[in-house]
């Protein structure tokens, strides 16, 4: 694995606290994203960029980051690298990891997700729609296709009845649901409407009881608002999401700071060290100062670099 000050020079100025912590998001990216010698050096620093930086922004382990970014190109729910953390970006902003989950869930049960039919921003929105509804975790939204899966696997006369009361052939919904693809994903999509289009609340619990099992009686309202036609439209526009929220990130005050220091300490060693940690600390006991005093030490920083 090539160390980080290889590859990234100036790589004080990134989002890592420390370099280990670059190594780090580095080894994490080459592991679960590509290999290094498949990658060139700005394709290397930008996924590493960009995992470090969501990770910083959306309070979130680098080491999950990548792996929830490998786990949505190995199935297929994410062409690339690019999309898959785009897709990741936005579903942090719209709120997917409410329950604390997210990137658990989409390295846990992306295999099973794809089985679905379902893509990468599809099943991300269908959780920003759940958890909206007011689901606990993004487990718990994927987890009531598997329930629907295995209770149409299991079939019986009751299960029929329920197609049936909801005007849909049985056989045909048990074998497009338990086929995978996109058989199972518009099969989904039509079941849903057809439990919402009943409108009578208690033939609707009575139909996601049924169905989906106890999860599905105890998350009504949850089921009622997943919809997988306009789940991507949920988590909106995602294409650039991740190098947005990079990129806000380093042109945040805060950020800017933190990159000084470290660009500091890397070019005059610990000479201002103690009394930039002091004004650190002063920060954070008044964060009003940020604004005040960041254009002034960016031009000390680059007064100094001229210097050396």
């Amino acid at each position: 694995m090539p160390n980080c000050s290889v590859i990234f020079p100036d790589s004080s100025s990134g989002f890592g606290e420390s370099i280990d912590e670059v190594n780090i998001a580095l080894s994490g990216v080459a592991s679960n994203v590509g290999s290094v010698a498949d990658l060139t050096n700005a394709e290397l620093e930008g996924m590493t960029t960009k995992a470090l930086g969501l990770a910083k922004a959306f309070d979130q382990d680098v080491g999950q980051t990548s792996r929830a970014v490998g786990q949505l190109m190995k199935t297929g729910m994410a062409a690339d690298a690019e999309e898959a953390f785009d897709i990741i970006a936005a579903g942090l902003r719209k709120g997917a990891d409410g329950g604390g989950d997210f990137l658990d869930t989409l390295i846990g049960g992306a295999d099973n997700l794809k089985t679905f039919g379902f893509t990468g921003d599809q099943a991300t929105g269908l959780i920003v729609q759940g958890l909206n509804a007011g689901a606990e975790s993004a487990e718990s939204v994927t987890g009531l296709f598997e329930e629907l899966v295995g209770n149409v696997s299991a079939g019986g006369d009751d299960l029929a009845q329920t197609f049936k009361d909801l005007g849909l052939d049985g056989q045909q919904m048990a074998k497009d649901l338990t086929s995978g693809g996109p058989a199972a994903n518009k099969a989904l999509d039509t079941l849903l409407d057809s439990i919402r289009d009943l409108k009578d609340p208690i033939k609707q619990d009575a139909m996601m009881a049924a169905l989906f099992g106890e999860e599905g009686a105890a998350m009504q309202n949850t089921l009622l608002a997943i919809d997988p036609s306009t789940a991507t439209a949920a988590l909106g526009e995602f294409d650039g999401a991740a190098q947005e929220v990079t990129d806000t990130m380093a042109a945040s005050p805060g950020q800017q700071f933190d990159s000084i220091m470290r660009s500091l300490s890397t070019t005059i060693g610990q000479f201002l060290m103690p009394a930039l940690q002091f004004v650190a600390g002063l920060f954070q006991k008044y964060p009003g100062l940020m604004q005040t005093v960041v254009p002034v030490v960016l031009a000390l920083a680059a007064g100094l670099a001229i210097a050396a």
